[in-house]
């Protein structure tokens, strides 16, 4: 027979566990997974846009385009661009709006080479949370590189 000192021993024990389980549990549920949740989808949504706009931004430069009746790629646009500014900035110009207004239709972006303005729908600045910004560098013959910057409001 269990002496009476060992049986209360064990209930307390018992009960202690049982009120540790209960408190990291209810911790576990009322805490951990509403916040931790809620930061990795809004996480993820961020990171699926990230992605999206690497994504665009690559296949803008890809984009193909009729130059002179040649077929050109949007990043030789870009390097002509950068050895005669004049002859091919209309161009240029009107072929990122006409590609981007396509791709954002609903989204305010801005897109600029080095510190120069290309195209820009209406963008203005918004919480980082609902900003996407990604950059690219394009090598250039004669003047070493240009850097690609596009920023997109995600916030409509």
């Amino acid at each position: 027979m269990i002496n009476k000192k060992a049986q209360e021993f064990a209930i307390y024990g018992v009960v202690a566990f049982l009120l540790i389980i209960f408190t990291l549990a209810a911790y576990w549920y009322l805490i951990a997974v509403p916040y931790g949740a809620t930061k990795t989808i809004k996480q993820s949504i961020v990171a699926k846009d990230k992605l999206d706009a690497d994504l665009i931004l690559l296949n803008y430069l890809r984009t193909p385009v009729t130059l002179e009746g040649k077929e050109l790629f949007i990043s030789d646009l870009i390097r002509l661009y950068f050895i005669d500014k004049l002859k091919y900035e209309n161009q240029l110009k009107q072929e990122t709006s006409d590609i981007f207004n396509s791709v954002f239709n609903n989204y305010k972006y801005k897109i600029t080479f080095g510190s120069e303005l290309i195209a820009e729908n209406g963008f203005t600045s918004a919480d980082p949370d609902y900003m996407v910004i990604v950059d690219s560098i394009l090598p250039l013959e004669s003047s070493g590189i240009v850097e690609i910057h596009l920023e997109v409001n995600l916030k409509t």
